[in-house]
């Protein structure tokens, strides 16, 4: 029906419109719905009146009434950008991403240069896996509007799932700098410190967090998480019951849950923490896995291979489950099938260095295998075949001790960790300045002890090998000791980056067979 069928009186909707928008901006829903709907009366078609009637429906969790309500005003007038970035928000949260990317598409083609659309495209996208997309729209965003927190803090998120933590760092800083009061950004800047070992200044970021928003499930999750790295687990287990208390539906504080449990040995607990997790979201890769570890500790093995197999089958790319999974098949006795999990996990992340080392220790058990063939395993995995930068010029030699870099996963309660003591305890400080680059996922009393026997402690939990090697050349290292070997999550293969002059394997156990390797440090 127009206008001429019901004599409707356009100084009449356009004041009932008025006096909606304005209690709408108000922030009075009822009263705004209410006005919406009288202009609706007077006019079903009116475009504005169902958009504005579609944003409330959105607003108020009604997704499904906001997509039919903006549809309606999309066939009034099909041209208005706002209208099509609306309805791709209500279709995101009802998950139909596709039609909600298709949306947002359709207001950037109306208006290039709308830069909340760019924004909300970006999320479209980082959901369905196209980091590279998002980061793009994110930036594509922020040139047209440099001050939107919530956008810099998203490109955050974009980056820390490249990897790139240093760049999600700066990005939730400059949302932070922009709204010191942005909860979300806070935690997730936790998120990246926990990443990169600096626990300490993860529980003070979630700390902020949580003084801002003390119901915000998420930043009790991600305390727990942080406290469960720095080994204190009732206190991980308290924040984690107290994200689940104020949000029971939040699979992934279910599966961390779980994660503690395992670690306090209370087995069965934990199992029925990830079930619980997988109950609320089946196709949760993380919980499946997580739930095939409690399996493995419980002796249950063929059960556990069935849970890692499951995360796998929902991720095949999941290069932690593939690592487990090779654990559980090295039990069963399956080396054959340990050893292509283990080596399918560094493949898909270089980086991964315990399943590279995990590989490499399964390999010392194959019988038939020679020391040459043994050994040229060895530079295959560790890609030591590909010839070795330089050596570097020595860092410029000033009046001063010589620099020792000692690079560990092992500074803790841990054999390595044990035997190295009476050697960083006893080094002359005046004659040689110590520096530590600790790889840690949860410290303990000795690696307070560590730490002060350290002249300089520079965690490196989350950086890339590249990225470690360049920290290790900007302290202008004189000799660098590698820790560990292949084992645990010790990180050799930073050595063939080159970054210090004279490099040196202690208490690895076999070779390293690197060729940027020097010396091997032994005993008898």
């Amino acid at each position: 029906m127009n206008r001429a069928d019901n004599g409707a009186n356009p100084q009449q909707t356009q004041a009932l419109l008025g006096r909606g928008l304005r209690a709408h901006q108000a922030g009075q829903l009822a009263d705004a719905e209410s006005l919406y709907r009288q202009t609706l009366d007077l006019e079903p078609n009116h475009a504005e009146a169902n958009h504005l009637l579609g944003v409330i429906a959105h607003q108020t969790g009604d997704h499904d009434a906001a997509v039919e309500l903006i549809g309606k005003a999309i066939t009034a007038n099909p041209d208005a950008p706002a209208y099509h970035c609306n309805l791709g928000n209500a279709l995101y949260e009802l998950g139909r991403m596709q039609d909600a990317e298709a949306s947002q598409r359709r207001a950037i083609a109306l208006n290039p240069n709308y830069a909340m659309a760019l924004g909300n495209l970006g999320n479209v996208l980082l959901a369905l896996g196209k980091t590279d997309e998002a980061v793009d729209n994110y930036q594509k965003a922020l040139a047209l509007n440099p001050d939107n927190a919530d956008a810099h803090a998203n490109l955050g998120t974009a980056w820390k799932k490249q990897g790139r933590l240093e760049d999600a760092k700066a990005s939730y800083s400059q949302a932070l700098a922009l709204n010191p009061g942005h909860a979300e950004a806070h935690t997730s800047l936790g998120n990246v410190f926990q990443d990169q070992g600096e626990l300490k200044a993860a529980v003070e970021c979630h700390r902020q967090a949580l003084t801002l928003n003390p119901g915000f499930a998420e930043a009790h999750s991600n305390m727990g998480n942080a406290l469960k790295d720095m080994g204190l687990m009732e206190a991980a287990t308290a924040s984690y019951q107290k994200a689940i208390s104020l949000n029971p539906d939040l699979a992934g504080a279910h599966t961390n849950l779980g994660l503690v449990l395992q670690e306090r040995n209370l087995l069965e607990d934990a199992i029925a923490s990830h079930q619980h997790a997988i109950a609320l979201d089946p196709d949760y890769a993380e919980a499946h896995t997580n739930l095939g570890n409690a399996l493995k500790n419980l002796g249950r093995l063929e059960d556990a291979a069935k849970s890692h197999r499951r995360a796998l089958a929902l991720k095949p790319d999941f290069a932690e489950a593939h690592n487990n999974l090779g654990g559980v098949l090295c039990d069963l006795m399956d080396l054959e099938g340990a050893l292509e999990h283990y080596k399918r996990a560094f493949t898909l992340k270089p980086d991964y260095s315990s399943a590279r080392g995990n590989y490499l220790h399964t390999l010392l058990y194959q019988p038939e295998l020679s020391n040459e063939a043994l050994f040229d395993a060895y530079r295959d995995a560790t890609q030591a075949s590909a010839p070795a930068p330089p050596a570097p010029e020595p860092p410029a030699w000033k009046a001063g001790p010589l620099r020792i870099g000692y690079l560990s996963s092992d500074f803790r309660e841990h054999p390595v960790g044990h035997n190295i003591q009476p050697l960083l305890s006893h080094h002359d400080h005046g004659r040689f300045e110590v520096f530590c680059y600790a790889d840690l996922g949860s410290e303990d009393a000795l690696t307070e002890r560590f730490r002060g026997w350290a002249d300089h402690w520079r965690p490196i939990r989350g950086l890339s090998d590249r990225d470690t090697a360049a920290r290790i050349r900007a302290d202008a290292i004189h000799v660098m000791v590698y820790l560990g070997g292949h084992f645990d999550e010790n990180r050799p293969a930073v050595a063939a980056l080159r970054p210090a002059p004279v490099q040196v394997a202690m208490h690895g156990g076999a070779s390293t067979a690197l060729d940027a390797m020097d010396y091997w440090l032994t005993d008898d």
